[in-house]
């Protein structure tokens, strides 16, 4: 596997963008992909982080660090029905996402911890991409899931226009909704692209369905792909700047894919679970929820997936959803050439109480997952697919 760089420095880039209507520029990190890399990670170096205090929430001078942190302590809350395993793979994913994307810890400063600083930050979900071809695709991604704990739900959406399908994991356990995200993911279908765009990919991934020297173990083990989902460490060659364009040409996600493999694509934040946020229970005229949340996070300079209104409903009105666009990177491709490609980006969420128990939340607390809209929603997710449609200008 090429590990991936550490995120090293920040910009601005002017960028023209279908996810959003934004002229100020978005956060872009160094990301390279190129072999060899300067600066990788390594899973002893994640293991090793500490979970330390990080004083008065709020501070505008708190190092992302330790901001990163802050959002990584539900995850490791003590829990007997979940493995500390499981836990520490959950962290470890998010903190190599969060290294490489600027804008999580600018809204967990800039927002949550200046607005909300005594409330506890919950992850609704957590999303990854792949390409759906033999030794890749959902199911590989599921022979990690299901040893963590995880079951897979029997949503199953297709959205025809991308060529994707999707799916989506939960605790098998169900009370464990209240302290285990979500797992969204999806995959292309790589057989009804262009037969260029299918010998693209098929260079850098057949070898993966193959079976290694000695061993009837495919190359492409839960192992491997558990490494890449820790590291965000490609699991093929990492690609050239003509192979990525091509794909980008008929499809941003394939092109995505590409250059990322595994890497976790974005992370949504409980907004329903945010002590002092706004409600629909409040009344009066003002924004509440994700609504009042999004607006915070845009008043904050930052760029908001725009596609399909400011916050995505669907259409029982129970689930909300909204996302900025995606933080650019400085990408290395085989040649050595630098480009700024799409990276990451996060999402928020608002899960509404169900109907058949409204009433029944004692005043001044707040509904369990169980009680509130489950899932997701198929026009919805097409749209915060958007997130990452980045064109340059």
């Amino acid at each position: 596997m090429l590990p991936a760089s550490r995120a090293t420095s920040r910009a601005h880039l002017h960028h023209r963008s279908l996810c959003a209507s934004w002229t100020k520029g978005s956060a872009l990190s160094t990301n390279s992909y190129a072999r060899p890399a300067k600066h990788t990670f390594s899973i002893a170096r994640l293991v090793s982080t500490s979970f330390t205090s990080s004083g008065a929430a709020g501070q505008q001078a708190m190092p992302s660090e330790r901001v990163i942190e802050e959002a990584c302590k539900t995850l490791v809350a003590r829990d007997p029905k979940v493995s500390p395993l499981t836990q520490s793979a959950l962290v470890h994913m998010f903190k190599a996402y969060a290294d490489v994307t600027p804008s999580v810890a600018a809204v967990l400063r800039n927002v949550l911890l200046h607005h909300f600083p005594a409330s506890p930050i919950y992850h609704d979900h957590y999303a990854f991409r792949t390409f759906g071809v033999p030794g890749l695709g959902i199911s590989s991604l599921s022979e990690v899931l299901l040893p963590l704990g995880y079951t897979q739900r029997q949503d199953t959406f297709a959205f025809p226009n991308k060529k994707l399908l999707a799916t989506w994991f939960g605790p098998r356990d169900p009370a464990l909704y209240d302290t285990l995200p979500r797992i969204f993911m999806s995959e292309i279908e790589v057989h009804k692209l262009s037969e260029p765009a299918q010998q693209v990919i098929a260079r850098y991934t057949s070898h993966l369905s193959g079976g290694v020297p000695g061993s009837t173990a495919g190359v492409m083990s839960p192992t491997h792909t558990l490494s890449a989902l820790l590291t965000r460490s490609l699991p093929w060659d990492t690609p050239s700047l003509h192979d990525y364009e091509l794909l980008l040409k008929e499809s941003e996600y394939a092109a995505w894919v590409l250059a990322h493999g595994y890497a976790l694509n974005h992370t949504a934040l409980a907004t329903h679970r945010l002590a002092g946020l706004p409600d629909e229970s409040h009344g009066g005229t003002g924004s509440t929820g994700v609504r009042y949340f999004t607006e915070l996070v845009k008043a904050a300079g930052m760029p908001i997936n725009e596609d399909g209104g400011l916050v995505k409903v669907s259409p029982d009105g129970l689930l909300l959803q909204s996302s900025t666009c995606s933080d650019m990177v400085h990408y290395t491709f085989a040649g050595g050439q630098v480009r700024p490609i799409a990276g990451a980006y996060i999402e928020f969420v608002e899960r509404r109480v169900l109907p058949q128990f409204t009433g029944q939340v004692p005043a001044g607390s707040h509904a369990s997952e169980a009680q509130r809209r489950d899932g997701f929603e198929v026009a919805s997710a097409d749209k915060i697919f958007q997130s990452t449609n980045i064109r340059l200008g």
